[in-house]
């Protein structure tokens, strides 16, 4: 199967509890998805044409 859809959670903080949301968010949990791997990983999806959505979800981002 070829990817059509590239997916970033970028981070894991969040002080919501929301009942369809599939991450279990945290206001204490520091992970984040640093800007160095998201920009590699946009860059390589030139190798693959087929690409058609980026979709950037996950946390809060005002925390």
């Amino acid at each position: 199967m070829i990817p059509q859809v590239l997916v970033f959670l970028l981070t894991y903080k969040c002080n919501f509890h929301c009942a369809h949301c599939s991450v279990e968010g945290s206001n204490e949990k520091e992970e984040s998805l640093g800007k160095k791997y998201i920009k590699r990983a946009l860059d390589n999806t030139e190798r693959i044409p087929t690409f058609k959505v980026v979709s950037f979800t996950g946390g809060e981002p005002t925390l």
